[in-house]
């Protein structure tokens, strides 16, 4: 009462005010005397219930704005109201007097004992609003000066203030529109938007007013009557009249039958923007789990580093920051995307700044490598297909919804299963290596000895071409050690070695051709093809 009213009356006068200079930009000055005032019953409850202090918040414009007092004088002093009930002409009651009087200096016993609870409320409301107008998603912020908003009114220039002279404060003439659609709708019962919205415009517009209006005069006088204009259709002379009638007959079906052609294609387009989306959606939960079944595989092979002592260890041996951060990464990716630890999570850079390699090293040994005794690991990398939200249950589920769930647990498993097929593809053509994945980051010095099993790659010459085939073997022993390469006596699988080749010998494997992400001649690892047949089974 005290808040609302008037500020309906500035937002709906706003652009009739330009005579006094009080424009659309002015009226953060209203914003700012209602924060103020809330700020005062915030501390003090009781201020709420002081009618010398809520019925004054806007005094401080009267000066400028003598047409709101006279406003506000006449709606809390002298506007009458109809008595339920009541038709005579003398029943009307000055209501919002009566009401005001009551609120501020009740009577009523009940009203009375309210007192301690109003006051209790009144802080708690004034703490929300106070709230609220502060909200930094909220245009009111802009406009509170004890807030320094960009649009309060030390930040307003006189240019704009004068911009916003003759503008209006609301958007009135935009919801007039949609209001009379709304009735015209809701007086139609099943009548179509069509009609409705065309209904809504010529009402809108007054096109079929008659100023019958003028007719009904109640207790004015006859000369009180002021001039109305009749709407465009009664402008036009008798043909033209007739002439849209018969038109607007003639045409009615053939519009109303391409109004509905047109929504059936708007939900057909609809429905097919939604498939299109949910198609896409699909496709990029398949691209994000063939890549997070290499991060889930690694977990469980050599790759991982599973203590700290071993990623601090692994880490310092690494040669750049490149490599450092790259495998770092790795590491965080196995448990977030690999296994579905959300814990595990950590940006690569934030407000502009790119995280270090030891950053995110001290997340990896802090957070991410303990997860291991809190975290289950799973039996497959995640899969996020689109689906209905979760959301609290009540009573049995229904069958439909069993149904549903069950359809789209085969349409993960279907997706899950052509990702991978996918995926074997891509490797069949070069694209990807479990084997490269799986191996360790840095090269066996420590624990390369006797019944190691290794891979080595060996060029071979096979109808006039070229080819490299991994070897497999185990070490017999270590003939020699130094920190560029290990000599080593290496027994080949028989099955895979070339005809009349010896199916031992010394090998020199060096650091430098240690798994590396480029195949060449020489280069070697570690056998993990049991480790991969263990994690497809």
């Amino acid at each position: 009462m005290a808040v609302i009213v008037p500020m309906r009356w500035l937002a709906g006068n706003t652009h009739l005010l330009e005579h006094r200079k009080w424009g659309e930009a002015d009226m953060c000055i209203a914003v700012d005397l209602v924060y103020n005032a809330f700020l005062e019953v915030e501390k003090n409850g009781r201020m709420m219930l002081r009618e010398s202090f809520m019925m004054n918040i806007f005094k401080p414009l009267y000066n400028k704005l003598p047409e709101l007092k006279e406003y506000l004088d006449w709606y809390f002093e002298e506007k009458e109201t109809r008595v339920i009930g009541e038709s005579a002409v003398g029943s009307r009651k000055k209501g919002i007097k009566l009401v005001k009087s009551e609120v501020f200096s009740p009577v009523d016993a009940d009203n009375r004992a309210t007192h301690q609870c109003c006051c209790w409320l009144s802080k708690d409301l004034a703490s929300t609003l106070v709230l609220e107008m502060a909200n930094p998603t909220k245009v009111t912020r802009e406009l509170v000066t004890k807030l320094n908003g960009k649009r309060c009114k030390k930040n307003t220039t006189a240019t704009q203030k004068k911009a916003g002279y003759g503008i209006r404060a609301n958007n009135d003439p935009a919801e007039q529109n949609f209001a009379v659609f709304d009735d015209a709708l809701g007086q139609m019962g099943r009548g179509g938007l069509d009609r409705a919205s065309g209904q809504g415009m010529v009402r809108f517009n007054h096109d079929y007013e008659r100023a019958c209006s003028h007719l009904v005069t109640g207790r004015k006088s006859k000369s009180e009557v002021e001039p109305t204009e009749v709407g465009l259709f009664h402008q036009l002379c008798q043909k033209l009249q007739d002439s849209l009638i018969a038109t607007a007959k003639d045409q009615f079906e053939l519009q109303h039958a391409e109004h509905i052609t047109k929504l059936r294609q708007q939900k057909e387009r609809k429905a097919n923007k939604k498939e299109a989306a949910r198609i896409a959606k699909f496709v990029s939960s398949r691209k994000k789990f063939k890549e997070a079944s290499w991060l889930h595989q690694q977990y469980k092979s050599p790759r991982c580093w599973s203590t700290r002592k071993q990623a601090l260890e692994e880490f310092n041996k690494l040669p750049s920051h490149t490599q450092q951060l790259k495998y770092v990464k790795e590491q965080i990716l196995m448990r977030y995307l690999g296994c579905g630890w959300e814990r595990a999570y950590h940006p690569w850079s934030k407000n502009g700044t790119t995280y270090t390699a030891t950053e995110l090293l001290e997340h990896l040994l802090k957070v991410v490598i303990p997860l291991s005794k809190t975290e289950d690991y799973p039996t497959d990398a995640p899969f996020e297909l689109p689906g209905l939200p979760v959301l609290p249950t009540l009573g049995t589920q229904t069958k439909d919804l069993e149904c549903f769930e069950k359809s789209m647990e085969n349409e993960k498993l279907k997706a899950m299963l052509e990702s991978l097929k996918e995926r074997e593809k891509e490797e069949l053509l070069g694209i990807g290596d479990q084997s490269e994945y799986m191996n360790a980051v840095n090269w066996p010095e420590k624990i390369l000895k006797a019944g190691y099993k290794i891979e080595k790659l060996f060029l071979y010459h096979e109808e006039e071409e070229e080819k490299l085939v991994w070897v497999p073997g185990v070490v017999v022993r270590v003939i020699h050690k130094n920190c560029e390469k290990i000599t080593a006596l290496v027994k080949w699988d028989a099955n895979s070695i070339g005809e009349g080749e010896a199916d031992e010998s010394d090998e020199e494997l060096k650091k430098n051709l240690w798994n590396p992400d480029q195949p060449k001649a020489g280069a070697w690892r570690q056998d993990v093809r049991d480790l991969m047949k263990r994690g497809s089974s």
